[in-house]
């Protein structure tokens, strides 16, 4: 230890009872500003003139600082080595992802001290993490974060309890404890957990190696106006007029009918409607055609219906009792009553004669019905049959059937479409959904018949 000054000729300082109590009080003119090792200068309290005959402390530590003290003594801030670590799990390769790994951690030291005292907690942990090159790769949060290690030698809890900083408060907290290491103490160890810190990883996008404008102009799947016809276009535009026309606060688009009953116009129908605005049918400020109001609503239409293909069967026209069609069914009944009759006789007494005899009267009976459709065009007939029985338009006939084809519908693979799929896909009510279902299982169950009677084979 320095022995204590009694002139201000000797630079260095005595020890702090002297420099802080006993020249203040004894030899205030001797009085200097105390310097501890890694804090601030600490002045001496302030002696009054009346009690000591001697100037304020203020005025003589300014006298010292203009003649005593030389302009070239400035107060330096202690500087510290940075030890930085950073730890991670690693797993070896071909295991399964639920395997444990182990451990791994690298360390290494910064270029250059470090004046911690001086640096904020932002500055510190980017200071921290270029010993490693990854000052660019992680962005520290302003108030807290990423979360680190620090100890040093003498440090509370050393190595095995080491302090863990998390934000700013943490940070002055541990400036503190630092002010008080010892003069010895020139090395700070720092531990980052890079598993804990993908939150503050800088994910910054780089720059696209294509020009943008021809990424736009070229790319998979952007629109463009040039892509659509001048009928598309059309279309779209009459579909904007409908919904600015009929627009609806509850339902988005629907038309109100005079009753104030709200019918939602969702996609198909707001096609259709805006298929008829281009034929000039109406407009789009005007009701929609009354055929396409009557299938929304579930009416049946005053449409005529279509003569059916077959002379039996769901789709059969109502006929007179003079027409064609009657005479042709009352044979076939008779034909079915005389083969009842043959067969019983023929049980009784069988003979080759009445074997023969039943065999052609079965092979008459078998043509007595139409031929089943091509596979081709089992979806076609089959919703024309079913248009006519339930009186639906050809449009919207011909709007079911064009979505179905474009889905790779069948007559079978209609019977097993959910509900809500086939409102969507054809755009009908849900009555007539559920009419169309029934009506297409028993349509199969009569093809398949014929063509199992003629020995004909589906797939």
């Amino acid at each position: 230890m320095s022995p204590n000054r009694w002139s201000n000729d000797v630079p260095h300082q005595g020890a702090a009872f002297h420099e802080l109590v006993t020249l203040p009080i004894l030899a205030p003119h001797l009085a200097r500003p105390y310097e501890v090792p890694g804090l601030n200068a600490i002045m001496p309290p302030s002696v009054t003139s009346e009690a000591h005959d001697a100037p304020p402390l203020t005025e003589v530590a300014s006298g010292l600082v203009e003649s005593d003290v030389p302009q070239t003594q400035v107060k330096v801030l202690r500087r510290f080595d940075l030890s930085v670590t950073v730890e991670w799990l690693e797993r070896a390769k071909g295991l399964c992802p639920s395997a444990k790994g182990k451990k791994a951690e690298e360390t290494k030291p910064t270029h250059q001290p470090h004046a911690i005292a001086d640096m904020s907690h932002v500055s510190f942990i980017t200071a921290a993490l270029a010993a490693h090159g990854y000052q660019n790769l992680y962005t520290p949060g302003v108030v807290n974060g990423p979360a680190f290690k620090i100890y040093w030698a003498g440090s509370i809890g050393g190595k095995t309890q080491v302090l863990t900083i998390h934000d700013n408060a943490e940070w002055d907290h541990i400036l503190v404890k630092l002010g008080g290491a010892k003069t010895a103490v020139d090395t700070v160890s720092v531990v980052f957990d890079l598993d804990t810190m993908d939150g503050y990883k800088n994910r910054k996008r780089p720059a696209s190696p294509t020009d943008a404008d021809e990424e736009l102009a070229f790319g998979a799947h952007v629109p463009r106006a040039d892509m659509y016809t001048a009928e598309q276009s059309a279309l779209v535009e009459s579909m904007t007029a409908i919904k600015a026309a009929w627009h609806c606060d509850e339902h988005g688009t629907c038309f109100i009918d005079g009753k104030c009953d709200h019918i939602e116009v969702n996609c198909f129908r707001l096609k259709a409607w805006a298929s008829a605005v281009q034929a000039r049918r109406c407009v789009a400020s005007d009701p929609a055609p009354a055929e396409l109001l009557s299938q929304w609503l579930g009416v049946k239409a005053n449409v005529p219906a279509t003569k059916p293909c077959g002379r039996s069967g769901p789709n059969a026209m109502p006929v007179t009792p003079d027409s064609p069609t009657l005479v042709a069914d009352h044979t076939g009944l008779l034909l079915q009553t005389l083969s009842s009759a043959f067969n019983m006789f023929a049980s009784a007494q069988p003979s080759a004669a009445s074997s023969s005899l039943a065999v052609r009267m079965a092979a008459n009976n078998q043509h007595q019905s139409s031929p089943p459709p091509a596979i081709e065009a089992e979806l076609d007939v089959c919703l024309h049959a079913f248009a006519a029985a339930w009186g639906l338009s050809a449009n919207a006939i011909g709007v079911a059937l064009s979505q179905l084809v474009e889905f790779d519908y069948s007559p079978d693979a209609i019977c097993e479409a959910s509900l809500e799929c086939l409102k969507e896909i054809t755009g009908l009510t849900e009555g007539q959904v559920l009419a169309l279902k029934k009506f297409a299982r028993q349509w199969c169950g009569k093809i398949d018949a014929k063509r199992a009677r003629r020995g004909m084979q589906k797939w």
